[in-house]
């Protein structure tokens, strides 16, 4: 079974951005595209046809979603949202209901019509009755939301739009650092990635470097360098050579240390994690960072 990847979402959501190292995003329809004829034969063991819809509630308002992209037992495509999206309208919180057990379902929201806004993700919270609740993100604001489940059977991605009438949670910056991997028990590195995202705004002044420390005090230092892959607000994304992360995996032995220095306007910012203790297995091998002092965020907004 695929699952779409947090780097096909990025592409899917956000394309008019563009890719700036050249790195595999994974298969895209071409524009305006719809779903592409099934790649495989239904499977005997799993779900067989189409995935089914994804019906969206909002006060007297429901939309029935068919998914733009997907995998359903052995039956995978890849598409396009629609050119207008469907208009859930006004309104304080949305039900998402897909009628098979146990699956999980996250959302993306960015300002309508925004290529480059800023980019929230966030997961619904289980209502029971196979019905998740999604509710605001961030400033109140019109919103076009992703949504993509995954569970028993495949995942699919839908859209839609969304006008908040009131300021939601706000999005708390996140980094994290892809360097060491285990390749069937081997060490190995498969590229250095460091994408952050939701910063308080885009810095303009951008440097930084990380140093791999092995359990035995090895270390090797090298320079992150700054791409043009994500050009929503407040994100930046950093790499550096495959070469570097090989020489990494040849320091030692396990648990490694990543310490990440990065200035941003100025602004000297420490990162730290732990491979492989703190990878997070949402996007293995990659190992969420803390910042000393914290990466700046937005504010929240003021009470009356």
């Amino acid at each position: 079974m695929r699952r779409v990847a947090w780097w096909v979402v990025l592409v899917l959501l956000g394309g008019a951005c563009g890719v700036g190292n050249g790195a595999a995003v994974g298969p895209t329809a071409a524009p305006n595209a719809g779903p592409a004829s099934p790649t495989a034969p239904p499977s005997a063991a799993g779900p067989t046809g189409e995935p089914p819809a994804v019906v969206v509630r909002a006060g007297g308002t429901e939309l029935t979603l068919d998914p733009w992209t997907a995998c359903w037992g052995a039956v995978c495509y890849d598409g396009q949202p629609p050119e207008v999206l469907p208009d859930i309208g006004r309104a304080p919180e949305v039900l998402v209901e897909f009628p098979v057990p146990d699956w999980e379902f996250t959302a993306t929201v960015q300002p309508a019509e925004q290529d480059c806004g800023r980019r929230q993700t966030h997961s619904l919270a289980p209502l029971g009755n196979n019905i998740h609740r999604l509710v605001p993100l961030g400033p109140a604001d019109d919103y076009d939301v992703l949504l993509f489940g995954s569970g028993a059977g495949g995942d699919v991605l839908v859209s839609f739009r969304w006008t908040t009438p009131t300021d939601g949670v706000m999005p708390v910056p996140t980094a994290v650092a892809s360097i060491l991997a285990d390749h069937d028990g081997a060490l190995d590195s498969y590229g250095v990635e460091l994408p952050i995202s939701n910063l308080a705004t885009t810095p303009d002044d951008v440097t930084g470097e990380v140093t791999v420390t092995a359990s035995d005090g090895a270390a090797h230092t090298f320079p992150l360098n700054r791409q043009d892959f994500d050009c929503s607000e407040g994100s930046i994304y950093l790499t550096a050579p495959t070469e570097e992360g090989l020489a990494a995996a040849e320091l030692g032995s396990a648990p490694f240390t990543y310490e990440v220095r990065l200035e941003l306007d100025g602004t000297t910012y420490v990162g730290t994690g732990v491979w492989p203790d703190g990878v997070d297995p949402e996007c293995a091998p990659c190992v969420p960072l803390s910042f000393t002092p914290p990466l700046p965020a937005l504010a929240a907004p003021a009470v009356p």
